[in-house]
C-alpha cells in the first residue's frame, strides 16, 4: 500500500511555537519548585502566582495538543 502524500510544509513544522512555550513554562513552574525545596527563601514566589503559572502552562500545552490533533487529522 502507498502512504498518503503529504504536503512538506506540514510534515516538517514539528511541535509547533505554542508547545514549545507549554514546555518553557512547565520548566519554569518546576524549577521554581525545585528551587523553593532546596534553597528556601532565595526565590519567594506566592501560592496563587504558582497556580497562575501552572494554569497558563496547561492551558498552553492543551491548546497545543488542541492544534496539533487538528493539524494531524487534517492531513489524513
Amino acid at each position: 500500500m502507498s502512504k498518503p502524500s503529504q504536503a512538506p510544509s506540514d510534515s516538517h513544522k514539528g511541535l509547533g511555537p505554542l508547545m514549545w512555550i507549554a514546555f518553557g513554562l512547565f520548566a519554569v513552574f518546576f524549577l521554581n519548585v525545585a528551587l523553593q525545596r532546596f534553597s528556601p527563601g532565595m526565590v519567594e514566589i506566592s501560592a496563587a502566582k504558582e497556580a497562575i503559572l501552572l494554569a497558563i502552562a496547561i492551558g498552553a500545552f492543551i491548546s497545543a495538543c488542541l492544534r496539533l490533533e487538528a493539524r494531524h487529522s487534517h492531513n489524513a
